[in-house]
């Protein structure tokens, strides 16, 4: 039955009693005595049918809450995917604030703002370039002050969020210190709202406690060592002494949660306890979207990566080293080979394999057009899922190959070709189109850089050599 509809006849059923009560005292000239026990039920249906409707707000307020967080969790969710820096740290640092404030003896609705609050810390991280979140390596000064932006930009999204406790002032503080040198706002002691120190504490403690750029994590023991020292500094004394009391507890608690990848299916606190969002085919589908998001940093990742090590080289071999070391967690391979195209004789030489066959690799030689590289280098088109034992038949070798699957892409600069970036694999048909949008973005990177390795050597080894002979010079005995 509908309640709007129950507590509606509540309110006539009371209505009928009261009009037919007044017309029996006037019409009948019934003592009013007589009539008390009607005028009860009337007051009783009255009583009856307020309640009913202050409970149907409650409800419908509560319903209300729990689709917000539900709406903000798959956001944060999101937001967590993309941060490779930390995974799961969101999901972390909510469990650990939320065992904290029940260590503390706070009550169920104070506990559940904490629980809410903690889950949407770092929703602000939205207004965060991408470059900075993904930065492998310490960020700096001007870097730092857009990330200390987000406590500001996290509460200013909750804040119209009508929760039925005060999860926006938790998280803009949640990045005050007990000694006032915290931000945004420099409060101190007392004044930070207690449920930003509770999350300030678990945030803290997740962070020594994970793998960062700045610093490798270190063991629950060390760290508690560490929130010890800085009890009555950065964190307030008397929750740091009960969160490494109930430590123990602590670290059960988020056993569960995955070190990389947010694989937990999102849940809220609700009036009849914790429940799971969405039935199992939503949940194995918002798994599927969270894993895709977080591909897709990785990606991103791998090829900032890759960006980095590019030009910290000089030599050719130097700058393939590097830069295939982090080519292999982008996109797989057995073996990586670079062939470089000589213009004066219009052929394409092997000069940097690493992998599987990789000296039969070095000795190949291709003329423009003959074998898979030689193809890629004429055409400027890649190859992908070719057979590697055409570059081997083409190159003049009859020796026997374990590589079944080659990706080979074209190293092009100002339209000008500079060689061939080959991968190989030892299973058949390995590649995907992903794995060569992949290649084909660090190509677009590389061929710049291999020339210059190329020029570089060519320079290096013309300096050495004397011009009329071709046999060494003074410079080159003496080095």
């Amino acid at each position: 039955m509908n309640q709007g509809a129950s507590t509606g006849r509540l309110y006539t059923g009371g209505a009928v009693a009261a009009a037919l009560a007044t017309a029996a005292a006037a019409v009948l000239s019934v003592p009013a005595l007589w009539l008390a026990p009607l005028w009860a039920a009337t007051l009783a249906l009255a009583y009856l049918a307020c309640s009913r409707r202050i409970e149907d707000e409650r409800q419908n307020a509560r319903q209300t809450a729990e689709l917000h967080v539900a709406t903000m969790e798959a956001l944060v969710l999101a937001i967590d995917a993309r941060d490779q820096t930390a995974p799961n740290h969101v999901q972390r640092v909510q469990a650990y604030a939320t065992g904290l404030a029940r260590a503390l003896g706070m009550s169920d609705v104070d506990i559940q703002a904490i629980r809410t609050a903690a889950l949407l810390h770092d929703i602000g991280k939205l207004a965060i370039p991408e470059y900075i979140l993904a930065k492998p390596g310490p960020l700096t000064h001007e870097e730092f002050q857009k990330i200390r932006v987000h406590p500001e930009v996290g509460a200013g999204i909750v804040h119209s969020v009508p929760f039925p406790y005060p999860v926006a002032s938790f998280i803009l503080s949640h990045h005050e210190r007990w000694d006032g040198r915290g931000y945004p706002a420099g409060l101190q002691k007392e004044d930070i709202p207690l449920g930003a120190r509770v999350i300030f504490v678990a945030d803290y403690f997740d962070a020594l406690t994970s793998d960062r750029p700045y610093h490798p994590a270190i063991s629950a023991e060390a760290a508690a060592t560490v929130l010890t020292q800085d009890a009555g500094k950065a964190l307030d004394p008397r929750l740091v002494e009960i969160f490494v009391g109930a430590l123990p507890q602590l670290v059960a608690a988020i056993e569960p949660i995955a070190p990389a990848g947010p694989k937990l299916t999102p849940q809220i606190q609700t009036g009849e306890g914790l429940r799971t969002l969405g039935a199992p085919q939503a949940d194995h589908l918002r798994a599927a979207a969270f894993d895709d998001i977080a591909l897709a940093h990785d990606e991103l990742h791998g090829l900032y990566k890759i960006a980095q090590a590019m030009g910290t080289r000089l030599g050719l071999f130097d700058t393939m080293s590097l830069i295939s070391s982090r080519l292999t967690t982008l996109v797989p391979f057995s073996s990586c080979a670079v062939f470089v195209y000589e213009r004066s004789t219009d052929r394409l030489r092997c000069r940097f394999a690493t992998g599987t066959d990789a000296e039969l690799l070095r000795t190949l030689i291709f003329t423009s057009g003959q074998g898979l590289n030689g193809w890629v280098g004429r055409n400027r088109r890649p190859l992908v899922n070719a057979r590697p034992r055409v570059d081997l038949e083409a190159g003049g070798s009859a020796e026997d190959t374990t590589l079944q699957s080659a990706l080979i892409c074209p190293l092009t600069l100002d339209e000008g070709l500079i060689g061939t970036l080959a991968l190989y694999h030892t299973e058949p048909g390995f590649y995907q189109e992903d794995h060569l949008r992949l290649l084909e973005r660090v190509c677009e990177q590389a061929a710049a850089v291999i020339r210059n390795s190329v020029v570089f050597e060519r320079t290096q080894e013309d300096s050495l050599t004397d011009a009329l002979t071709g046999l060494p010079n003074t410079r080159a005995l003496v080095q």
